[in-house]
């Protein structure tokens, strides 16, 4: 299991917005943690949202997100964007007479306006042992969507300053913030699939339970989007695939066939990918 990074340090000082000593302060970054909202007059780092939340340093919670205001509104105009897209595409192929084609594409703009996507900003930082572009042995950090309590500690960059702005801290709705045992897997009309996670299956075997393959026989990759927000392609055909293990909490996407991309529209795969790694690992 990776080591995954998180932050705690500085206190801060904190106003109620119901019972602030004093009014006259300027609110400077406003946070809602389940039912309550606090109201900071200085800018909080990472460390203190997780102190306010109150969530048990020792245990692994990979499923929280940092929602901001500006993040979420910029991804539900992109949600919009892209289920409009996906609309005036389907009707592009009913009026060739396609209307297999135009029927799943509007199955996939239903689901996609539907998909519990958040605003989550990167927050973590995430340890990677080895690369295929790096020889063994080297490791490198990227960006996450969470970190972890155990490693908030260790250096500045691992606790970051939050800029100025609203924010929710989303988190699973249990004591022990437990991480979401399972695979969702999504098929190319935008179809949820939900199955409990098994250590022993790798991506391919996930989606034959799923009966993936006897809709899509020419299945050749999907998208993998693991919890730190991170997305890899992962081949899938039974001449390719690589055996790899799917994570848990991870999502299995299958993109629109390239050939039904039509000028206008051949960049949507990459849109869903960039809206598809916001979704909500506790919906």
């Amino acid at each position: 299991m990776r080591s995954l990074c998180l932050v705690i340090l500085m206190m801060l000082a904190i106003h109620m917005p119901s019972s602030a000593a004093q009014t006259d302060e300027q609110t400077v970054v406003t946070l809602t943690i389940g039912q309550q909202t606090y109201q900071l007059t200085e800018r909080p780092r990472l460390s203190q949202v997780y102190q306010l939340a109150q969530l048990p340093a020792a245990t692994y919670w990979p499923a929280t997100r940092l929602v901001s205001q500006a993040k979420q509104q910029e991804i539900r105009t992109e949600q919009t964007a892209v289920v409009n897209d996906l609309i005036a595409m389907s009707a592009y192929y009913r009026d060739f007479g396609e209307y297999d084609v135009a029927e799943s594409l509007r199955q996939l703009a239903a689901q996609v306006r539907q998909w519990p996507l958040v605003g989550a900003e990167n927050v973590g930082i995430t340890l990677v042992e080895e690369r295929s572009d790096m020889q063994p042995g080297y490791s490198y950090e990227r960006p996450s969507l969470f970190s972890s309590a155990a490693d908030t500690s260790r250096s500045i960059q691992h606790n970051p300053l939050l800029p100025a702005g609203s924010y929710q801290l989303l988190y699973p709705p249990s004591s022990t913030t437990d991480i979401p045992w399972r695979v969702v897997g999504m098929t190319q009309t935008g179809q949820v699939q939900i199955q409990p996670y098994n250590a022993s299956l790798s991506v391919r075997q996930v989606l034959q339970a799923q009966h993936v393959f006897s809709r899509y026989q020419q299945l050749a990759h999907v998208v993998l989007v693991d919890l730190t927000g991170q997305l890899s392609e992962v081949p899938v055909a039974y001449y390719n695939q690589t055996g790899l293990v799917a994570p848990y909490g991870a999502l299995l996407f299958v993109e629109v066939p390239s050939e039904w991309l039509v000028d206008r529209y051949q960049g949507l795969n990459e849109r869903l990918r960039a809206l598809v790694r916001y979704w909500n690992p506790i919906s």
